[in-house]
């Protein structure tokens, strides 16, 4: 070996070493978790835990708004905060749609959302990925979106299309799809059914139609399961409350014959014991009733919390405190009680604002609703717009954001160009050719480098402090492998604007492989909005605290559902194979199915596929067979001695049978007449999440 080859080699090796030093465990339950301890930095904000997680254990003041009227915006009817962007909120009022990008400070009237044209709205459903993306559940007008931020809107739901009435009461993306393709409309007492769209709008079918629908509540990205808030059409006059495993099956009774108002999810998560009993992963829900006063729901049922009087709540929510490791429910009891926060999950709870309405007279449908990161409140309550802002105090994090403020990660992806590195590294050191080599390793860290993010990012947050700067304003990046205490500056070179402006930031790159992710942390896990607490001390040694929400969503990824399969021989009679796992797929917007195929038989025959569903309760659905000769879907249009690929479009195989449950693939199952006698080998069947996908699958093929 030559030197310069010796070199080539040498700094191939070293490369690979440092990506794989730096990438994470999967995660775990079962590492031995250090004692807690302090970290340098500014005193009493946080320690590592038993868990080796930081912990924000410094002492916050309560939640303390006042509220006052905007009367800028007049006649509204309902208040939809962005799930991931703190300052965007939409305002629905009986003229049209008003929003605001900072937070209401200001607000533009959407032209293109007038009443007049789409409908008094009625629920408005954010793309969580896409900012500028929503959608409008309207009275009498069917669903519309808006793809630039309310700039244009477009009718994309109508009974004529498929949905099972014009009339709409509530729009929700279906968390279970993280694409984001898949919409869920309820029609409330209009129509039965919900109305279910695989494709943004652009196709509509109509599932559960024994129930009339007033309300839809997923959960968190990833999460299949649903709540309904609704009636069976054999008794509508019983309002119940169901946990719904599948929107087109089996239906779980939670609590029966009760008037729900409002719904809101916890963002902290419960680990361990009782976790497996919550509707979403550990997360908690809440819900507000007209008859009931507030409950808490799990899998097995509800139970009364808070005021025990009080038998009527007109909301609830749920949203972070001062810290991410923290929570405050709310809720609104227009009539004697106010606005009410909690931090202990209603043990205990005291009215944390003045200036909201209290009064005999409240129409229906008032509600109170939180910014995503919990640092300004807004109320819609007899037509009226308020809004709650933080109390003054002596120190005090009036706001905190990123930016940008969303990412995406294909984190199978990138576990599997770790493997395939780790095993390039594993049989290096026995190759004959080094150099040939080396070239293999460079190329394998290459394909993880495009995993690893260039995107600069930045943490501000706006600081006020009586008597001067404040002794330290920190972020808490620990979770996406960082400092628990990373300084931020009000430098005017930290991302934060003009010095000395009061505004702090910091900045900072994502590397997947630093990403904490520990069954330990009762944070909300991503894929999904993170919290990200900052920190703000006085000189005295007050705190003060806000989360600024990064939002980190998992992108769902093609997958191979069988790679090395077993001969199987056909003996001259009819033959079914089948593929699978105990654990359903996802392939909500997949755009195809593939796999290799060979026989040695003399004379090859035709080969159909189909796909069968496994959803939780029902028998499932298995799609018509498609014959991949006779409709020319295999490479070279025969099947032979060598490997031939067979792709064929999942619209073809889903045509005639939209009722099947795109969330939860159950197996494939490839059939024939067995006519001939000899031996079938079929590898590496694999669902393609684009067409692109497909392209770059053929072309790694053929090299």
């Amino acid at each position: 070996m030559t030197a310069r080859t010796f070199i080539c080699v040498l700094l191939s090796a070293c490369l690979a070493a440092l990506l794989l030093a730096g990438s994470p465990p999967r995660a775990s339950s079962s590492r031995v978790a250090p004692a807690p301890k302090s970290l340098d930095g500014p005193p009493g904000i946080g320690v590592i835990d038993a868990t080796g997680l930081f912990r924000h254990v410094g002492a916050y003041p309560p939640l303390a708004l006042v509220w006052q009227v905007d009367g800028r915006v007049e006649q509204v009817v309902g208040v939809y905060p962005h799930p991931g962007l703190a300052d965007r909120v939409v305002a629905a009022t009986r003229t049209g749609l008003f929003l605001s990008d900072d937070a209401g400070a200001t607000w533009q009237a959407l032209a293109e959302a007038a009443a007049d044209r789409v409908g008094v709205i009625r629920r408005v459903a954010f793309n969580p990925e896409v900012p500028d993306t929503f959608f409008l559940a309207t009275d009498h007008k069917g669903v519309w979106v808006t793809t630039d931020g309310g700039k244009t809107f477009k009718q994309v739901g109508t009974k004529q299309a498929g949905m099972a009435s014009n009339d709409t009461a509530d729009v929700v993306y279906f968390p279970g799809d993280r694409r984001y393709q898949t919409l869920l409309v309820a029609h409330g007492d209009a129509a039965a059914g919900i109305s279910l769209s695989h494709d943004e709008g652009r196709s509509w079918r109509v599932v559960a139609p024994d129930y009339c629908v007033r309300r839809i509540v997923g959960g968190h990205s990833g999460d299949r399961e649903l709540m309904t808030v609704g009636a069976k059409k054999s008794a509508p006059d019983i309002q119940s409350i169901y946990y719904c495993p599948s929107f087109d099956d089996y239906w779980l009774e939670l609590v029966r014959d009760i008037i729900p108002t409002d719904v809101g999810i916890s963002v902290l998560v419960r680990s361990g014991e009782g976790a497996s009993e919550q509707i979403w992963r550990g997360s908690c829900a809440f819900v507000a009733t007209a008859d009931q006063g507030l409950c808490r729901l799990n899998q097995t049922g509800g139970r009364r919390v808070g005021p025990d009087k009080i038998d009527s709540f007109a909301s609830v929510g749920v949203t972070w405190g001062p810290t991410a490791d923290s929570q405050v429910l709310y809720a609104y009891e227009p009539r004697k009680l106010g606005f009410l926060a909690s931090t202990d999950n209603w043990g205990t709870y005291a009215p944390a604002g003045t200036g909201l309405y209290t009064g005999p007279f409240v129409k229906e449908g008032a509600c109170v609703r939180a910014s995503a990161n919990g640092t300004v409140f807004y109320a819609a309550v007899n037509d009226r717009l308020y809004v709650g802002r933080r109390a003054p105090a002596p120190i005090q994090v009036k706001s905190a954001m990123v930016l940008p403020a969303i990412v995406t990660f294909e984190s199978e992806g990138y576990h599997a160009a770790m493997d395939g590195l780790r095993e390039e590294l594993r049989t290096f050191a026995n190759q004959r050719f080094a150099a040939r080599e080396a070239k293999r390793v460079v190329t394998r860290a290459r394909d993880i480098k495009a995993f690893l993010s260039d995107t600069e990012f930045t943490v501000t947050a706006q600081v006020a402090c009586e008597g001067g700067p404040p002794a330290s304003v920190t972020v808490d990046l620990s979770r996406i492998g960082g400092s628990g205490l990373t300084p931020m500056y009000d430098n005017g070179e930290s991302g934060d604007g003009a010095a000395g402006d009061g505004v702090y930031g910091t900045t900072f790159r994502l590397d997947p492989r630093r990403l904490k992710k520990d069954t330990h942390d009762l944070r909300r896990q991503w894929p999904g909005p993170t919290g990200l607490t900052v920190t703000a001390a006085a000189p005295d040694g007050k705190l003060a605290g806000a989360v600024a929400v990064f939002s980190i969503f998992d992108h769902p990824e093609s997958f191979f559902l069988m790679q090395k399969g077993q001969p199987f021989a056909v003996k001259g009679e009819p033959w079914t194979k089948s593929w699978g796992g105990y654990q359903p797929h996802d392939i909500s917007g997949y755009y195809a199915l593939t796999f290799w195929i060979k026989t040695d038989a003399a004379e090859a025959e035709d080969v159909t596929v189909q796909l069968r569903d496994a959803p939780p309760f029902s028998l499932g659905t298995t799609t018509p067979p498609v014959s991949i000769l006779k409709e020319g879907f295999v490479d070279g249009g025969k099947i032979v001695s060598d490997w031939r690929l067979v792709t064929i479009p999942l619209a073809r195989l889903l045509k005639e049978t939209p009722q099947f449950e795109r969330g939860g693939l159950g197996s494939v199952i490839l059939s024939g007449e067995g006519k001939t006698t000899g031996s079938y080998w079929v590898n590496d069947i694999r669902f393609h999440i684009s067409p692109e996908d497909v392209k770059a699958y053929i072309g790694a093929a053929t090299k």
